[in-house]
């Protein structure tokens, strides 16, 4: 009943955007869809296919947080935008890695997540380094000020290397899923305090 209500809801609001803003939500919208319902029942859905499934939701969360917003403000799609989509692409990515964890035994062989490829160890590695890449842009264009992306790195990294097969349901689902609310916080205190 609450996902025909936001459908309902989406559908009448959809008529209010800006031209541009409905079809780039439309793709959005697709990608999703498709994400759990196959386009023709011969074919898998993205969710299904080998390795899609953490990079169709990391595209899908940056063009959506990102993405849409610059649209909307007509900001130019400069190093700075960009910068901004990468890194949001590069944290979806790596908050993934837990559940992709937890689920290793749950999911299907075929599906090949990040840690069926790589196994655990190697991919907590490749999880460490996608945040030093996030660090690191952020050191070459903000320099050593405050940056509430550091500390997002160190929070997301602690969960990264926290995370194993048997955890608790909490953990994924509540702790990891929290992250992004934190970040909220951080900056809607940040921007009342200083």
């Amino acid at each position: 009943m609450i996902s025909f209500m936001a459908f309902i809801s989406a559908a009448v609001f959809a008529f209010f955007l800006p031209i541009k803003i409905f079809w780039w939500s439309l793709l959005f919208s697709m990608l999703t869809l498709f994400y759990s319902f196959p386009a023709r029942p011969d074919i898998k859905n993205f969710r299904n296919r080998f390795g899609v499934k953490a990079y169709l939701i990391a595209i899908c969360w940056s063009g959506i947080c990102v993405g849409l917003p610059l649209l909307y403000l007509d900001v130019d799609f400069d190093y700075q935008a960009l910068s901004a989509l990468l890194e949001i692409f590069l944290f979806v990515l790596v908050w993934l890695i837990p559940f992709d964890i937890r689920d290793m035994e749950t999911d299907h062989k075929d599906l090949g997540t990040i840690p069926m490829v790589l196994g655990i160890r190697k991919t907590k590695i490749v999880g460490s380094i996608l945040l030093s890449l996030i660090v690191f842009s952020n050191l070459i264009s903000g320099g050593l000020a405050w940056n509430s992306i550091y500390l997002i790195c160190l929070l997301s990294a602690f969960f990264l290397w926290k995370a194993q097969k048997k955890q608790s349901k909490y953990f994924s689902s509540f702790w990891v899923e929290s992250i992004s609310i934190v970040w909220f916080l951080i900056e809607y205190f940040n921007k009342f305090s200083g």
